[in-house]
């Protein structure tokens, strides 16, 4: 079959189906979107990637800035710094982690990247 062909069949009566879709979007005519979602995956493992190589600079100066012996004014600063790195990975994990599902779901056609 040729790619217009593909294209005639996808516009009679594949348009609603998830084959139809898939072929419009393999064939070009969703190429912005197309674009976007590889976008999503690529800044999300590039997120990822970059933030768990920073993570291990976050952990040390967590770590030095909680052996000092006066960190903080209040009761619980030492408790509060400990939990720095935690939150540092969750939210690297959180925001990679969605950048890639929100790019994988629109390729599947759902999701706030799907097709409309």
């Amino acid at each position: 079959m040729t790619a217009q062909e593909l294209r005639t069949l996808a516009t009679i009566g594949l348009q609603s189906t998830w084959l139809g879709r898939r072929l419009e979007a393999a064939l070009g005519n969703d190429s912005g979107a197309l674009d976007a979602r590889i976008g999503a995956i690529i800044g999300g493992v590039i997120t990822l990637v970059i933030g768990m190589v920073l993570a291990s600079t976050v952990n040390t100066q967590a770590a030095s800035t909680g052996a000092a012996a006066n960190i903080g004014s209040f009761t619980g600063a030492q408790a509060l710094n400990d939990l720095i790195p935690l939150v540092y990975i969750a939210a690297i994990v959180m925001v990679g982690v969605g950048l890639i599902g929100m790019g994988g779901a629109g390729y599947m056609g759902v999701g706030p990247m799907g097709r409309r």
